[in-house]
């Protein structure tokens, strides 16, 4: 039976101002045409990773917040 878990990046440790440096690394790492999601503690994640999806032409296509923690699911198109 085939999983529908998605790739998961934990970003639980990183936080503001060094948040979209080493998010943008992890996500072009994950590759082209993949969907992941992030965990993370950021309050402001949702909106960087918006303005960085944007930019690269990726998708923020899920966001949920469970206790404290922010789970955002992003495609990622291409990777430069």
């Amino acid at each position: 039976m085939a999983s529908n878990k998605l790739p998961g990046i934990d970003a639980t440790k990183i936080r503001c101002p060094e948040f979209t440096g080493p998010i943008l690394r992890l996500l072009k790492q994950a590759g082209a045409n993949t969907k992941c999601v992030i965990k993370t503690k950021e309050p402001n994640a949702l909106k960087r990773l918006t303005h960085l999806c944007e930019s690269y032409e990726w998708e923020v296509f899920a966001y949920t917040l469970k206790e404290g923690i922010h789970y955002i699911g992003v495609q990622i198109n291409q990777v430069e």
